[in-house]
């Protein structure tokens, strides 16, 4: 069976934690960017109601007017990718998407402590991203690492993206092909 090493950003880190957690023989490494907020349940119920209301804003007005209200609440460079994503995409899949919400990601970050694959973190710094998450887990993560640039407002285009997050990422991937994963050998630093 061949092996991957995942990278998500935003609701991808949590799909990517899950599969980790699911599938542990088959996940050898992540890359975290921007990790989602584990709610409460208040904050799950405001999720719930946030994206109903723009699974129905798709369903009616389209993908574009269903993400206009959230765009100005997301990073800039997320912003752009997402209006760059808006022509190729598919309404019904992008509505029958946003069912993920009613699944709740994680009680608790004791949950993701059983991950001991070597992780790149890389913090958000916003309220539904927020870097004190992504500090706690890199440090309950036996491999996991906290990259020292997180994913601001500053960066505003994808080469910004590409310019802050290439080095990180090329010394955590040149970090991880020296270290024998088959020994579980710890590499926090």
């Amino acid at each position: 069976a061949s092996s991957v090493i995942l990278i998500g950003a935003g609701i991808g880190t949590t799909i990517s934690l899950k599969a980790a957690l699911n599938c542990p023989n088959r996940i050898h490494g992540l890359i975290l960017i921007s990790i989602e907020d584990i709610e409460d349940d208040a904050g799950k119920e405001l999720e719930v109601k946030l994206l109903e209301s723009f699974s129905a804003r798709v369903k009616s007005h389209g993908i574009e007017a269903a993400w206009e209200p959230l765009l100005d609440n997301l990073s800039p460079v997320i912003r752009d990718m997402i209006r760059d994503a808006i022509p190729r995409s598919d309404a019904a899949s992008i509505a029958a998407a946003a069912s993920i919400v009613y699944d709740r990601a994680f009680l608790g970050l004791g949950e993701l402590k059983s991950i001991t694959i070597p992780t790149l973190i890389i913090p958000g710094d916003d309220h539904r991203h927020p870097a004190v998450l992504a500090e706690s887990i890199a440090k309950l993560l036996v491999n996991g690492h906290l990259a020292q640039v997180p994913l601001s407002n500053n960066i505003k285009t994808i080469n910004d993206f590409s310019d802050a997050f290439a080095l990180p990422i090329k010394n955590f991937l040149t970090h991880y092909e020296k270290i024998n994963i088959t020994n579980n050998k710890s590499w926090k630093h």
